[in-house]
């Protein structure tokens, strides 16, 4: 029977499972102690070795121990019926073991879903993925193929976090397939709401667009404002990466109207962001696009505050990152830096690899910035291969753009200019005009180095004209920064002193302190 629990257990346990008195129970625990089967640990017991439980299991034929596995899962209920939560784990192994079915898939859920709320999310995967083989075993009906799609909402949302955006589609595949046998339209709308943040995460903006949109028609169809605000951040993402600003605050200015009072502490059926969090984030990346940075910096503090309040790893990684993207797009340094070097340990903490790419590019850019080449260089190598590893492309070329442009700065021109180049071929093929208009800067920044007059001006050009449709403006002036360093210095000076005095006008307004400084020293040479 000992073999059977497993490692380290409690006296009452093994005696309730083993069906002996107290007595008798007692004296044959002490004889294996005797002879050395038995050792404590503490209040409780263990096999000296594992070998030895081992060889007693072998010996179990599959009849009994599928029977010995039911009468230790149901000690377990009595013994701790007091306090099952600690033990729902063990239960679910136990009565899959023992083929009770039903009872093991609830169980393993259970165990899923306290392992994912910890941030144990490879443990929580293999609960989830149990419980799912479990219910297949199960007759088919109605109930049991809702257990099934949810499990598989589950199974998305550690999944994700864990940057495994293949198999957490290939799950939601399956969940739609049960969703259209069963016509169960509120469950297919948080299908293609999660489809919509799995399809993004792979690169494939227009289809997370295409499933966002449909989920926000069901929404609105069965007035659902639950599966409204998780299609919102989901979708408000996929706007964000494909550089529909407009589209994107929408989406988070929705949701943040409606997260009030104990709405803001809720995380919509999964264990990936507080709605709230991910909103104002949502918010604050498109706001540090357009210039808008005292409301972002606002509803950054605010996301920070409410991320602090839970004490959530995911959260408060999120919203660290928001913030200090915020600050390094404005050229407050040294701001950023402190507080990406918050999320970074709780990455590890966590169990949120997914994150590491994100934060780890601005951190670097910000080094870069602060004199600081070295760390620069190491981290942000560090964050390109981690993305592809997890094959996360949801802003990857940002995540090169920045490496290539700290080996700009590092002297190393044709390494910068391959991997702009590969940043430029993948904001192309995933249609993500933001950070495409991001990458031409850094090509006509690369050009300028390389005295590619021509080609750097055309460079500018275009990523000014793509940052003017989008409204922006700190790219804008970035451009018009470019062009005038690039005129001051093959002697055109007229057209550099517009160009630098629009620059400057356009980081005087947007409060960018830094930039400003450098259009003025710019300025100032052309004198």
């Amino acid at each position: 029977m000992a073999a059977v629990i497993g490692r380290e257990f409690d006296f009452p346990l093994l005696q309730r499972a083993a069906d002996l008195g107290e007595a008798e129970a007692a004296e044959g625990a002490e004889e294996l102690v005797r002879r050395r089967v038995f050792h404590g640990v503490g209040e409780r017991f263990d096999f000296t070795h594992d070998r030895i439980r081992e060889v007693a299991y072998a010996g179990l034929l599959a009849p009994r121990c599928r029977l010995l596995h039911r009468r230790v899962a149901e000690a377990i209920e009595a013994v701790y019926s007091g306090n099952l939560e600690p033990h729902t784990l063990a239960l679910g192994r136990h009565y899959r073991e023992s083929e009770a079915w039903e009872r093991a898939a609830a169980c393993l859920r259970q165990a899923g879903t306290a392992a994912a709320q910890r941030s144990a999310l490879r443990e929580a995967v293999v609960c989830f993925q149990q419980a799912a083989e479990a219910l297949v075993r199960l007759p088919a009906s109605r109930e049991t193929l809702e257990h099934a799609i949810d499990v598989r909402f589950q199974l998305h949302g550690s999944l994700s976090v864990l940057g495994e955006s293949r198999r957490s589609l290939a799950y939601l595949r399956e969940a739609e397939a049960f969703t259209e046998k069963l016509q169960d339209r509120g469950r297919l709308g948080r299908v293609f709401a999660n489809m919509t943040y799995a399809l993004g995460s792979l690169g494939d903006l227009d289809s997370a667009i295409d499933a966002g949109e449909r989920a926000r028609a069901i929404a609105a169809a069965l007035d659902d404002p639950a599966l409204r605000v998780s299609t919102n951040v989901a979708l408000g993402r996929a706007y964000y990466g494909r550089g529909r600003y407009a589209s994107s605050l929408e989406c988070s200015r929705e949701n943040i109207a409606l997260l009030t009072g104990d709405l803001i502490y809720e995380r919509f059926g999964g264990p990936i962001l507080l709605a709230s969090v991910a909103s104002r984030i949502g918010l604050v990346l498109c706001l540090a696009e357009l210039g808008e940075f005292a409301e972002g910096s606002v509803q950054g503090q605010e996301a920070i505050r409410i991320a602090e309040t839970v004490a959530y790893p995911d959260d408060r990684v999120w919203a660290y990152f928001g913030g200090g993207r915020l600050c390094a797009v404005k050229g407050e340094f040294d701001r950023g830096i402190a507080l990406l070097e918050q999320a970074l340990p709780l990455i590890a903490e966590g169990e949120v690899p997914i994150y590491f790419p994100r934060v780890a590019s601005s951190l670097g850019l910000a080094y870069m910035h602060t004199g600081r080449l070295g760390d620069a260089l190491e981290i942000l190598e560090r964050a390109m291969v981690h993305g592809e590893g997890l094959g996360f492309m949801f802003g990857h070329a940002l995540v090169e753009a920045c490496l290539a442009e700290a080996l700009l700065h590092a002297g190393q021109v044709e390494a910068a200019s391959r991997l702009a180049d590969q940043a430029l071929e993948r904001t192309r093929r995933q249609g993500e005009h933001g950070w495409q208009a991001w990458t031409l800067r850094l090509h006509g920044e690369i050009a300028s180095a390389g005295d590619r007059q021509t080609d750097a001006e055309g460079f500018y050009r275009r990523a000014t004209a793509l940052a003017e449709e989008r409204g922006m403006r700190p790219l804008v002036a970035h451009c018009g920064l470019g062009l005038g360093q690039l005129y001051r210095r093959i002697g055109r000076r007229e057209q550099a002193w517009v160009e630098l005095c629009a620059a400057l006008e356009m980081y005087r307004a947007l409060d960018m302190g830094f930039w400003a400084a450098r259009a003025e020293a710019e300025l100032a040479s052309v004198r």
